[in-house]
């Protein structure tokens, strides 16, 4: 998968070394150039195994062969609109990290070695997705996790084509972003279908802070109203990501 990631204004991150020694141990270079430039890539990071596994469980789910629970299954407008069926016309599966099967990746232990070397050793999934871009998907826009996480892009000047920088993914490879970088991924103009998971990461030292007065306070309204709509829960945006929240390493956590 083709993803780029544009470096303007980068807040570079602080490291943080884990309390045990990680089996996946990331050399002085590997963290300078996290440090220095706000992403990392690391191939062939997941086994064949774990990536057949979550792709016979990708086909189980989105052919009607198991329930999807706690899941959330999107499609691509556009090419349901076409008539698309099956895995051709699914976007996105959210929420996956409860799943036995899709947890294999965002468990993995080589994974959460690297993760607990950037952000500690406490580390809680917050939020995890399997994204299926079949041909004819249209990119996912310019954004940042941290701010506009999974809500809102960003404008294309914030993100302009000459800065931005190219990573040509093969199965396996992974790439570490700090929140604050701003990226995205093209188009799928091939014949043939692309397909990733990502994982959103947070240290259990963190602690929710109140969104009046920010722009995520329009979010938070969209989410609770949203949540009442379609599901009839009376929800405060807080309490949707607490319960979304799922502690993979260490013993504690403030989320």
């Amino acid at each position: 998968m083709d993803l780029f990631v544009h470096r303007k204004n980068l807040v570079r991150p602080k490291n943080v070394n884990a309390e045990e020694t990680p089996k996946y141990v990331l050399s002085k270079e590997q963290l300078d150039y996290y440090d220095k430039n706000g992403f990392l890539v690391i191939k062939g990071l997941i086994s064949f195994e774990c990536l057949y596994t979550v792709k016979k469980r990708f086909l189980q789910i989105v052919n009607g062969l198991e329930d999807v629970g706690f899941m959330t299954i999107i499609k691509e407008p556009g090419l349901a609109e076409k008539g698309a069926k099956g895995q051709d016309v699914i976007n996105k599966i959210n929420d996956i990290h409860f799943d036995e099967e899709f947890s294999s990746y965002s468990e993995d232990p080589r994974l959460l070695d690297v993760v607990s070397q950037l952000i500690g050793e406490s580390i809680t999934v917050v939020h995890c997705m399997f994204i299926n871009k079949p041909a004819g998907t249209l990119r996912h826009p310019p954004h940042q996790d941290s701010n506009k996480f999974l809500f809102y892009g960003v404008s294309e000047e914030a993100a302009a084509e000459r800065s931005r920088v190219a990573l040509p993914m093969e199965p396996g490879d992974t790439v570490f972003f700090h929140p604050l970088l701003i990226h995205g991924s093209g188009p799928n103009v091939s014949k043939s279908s692309r397909k990733a998971i990502t994982c959103h990461y947070a240290s259990g030292e963190c602690r929710y802070v109140s969104v009046e007065g920010t722009d995520q306070e329009t979010v938070a309204k969209e989410v609770e109203t949203a949540a009442k709509k379609k599901k009839n829960l009376d929800i405060s945006f807080k309490d949707s990501w607490h319960y979304k929240n799922k502690l993979v390493r260490g013993t504690k956590s403030n989320l």
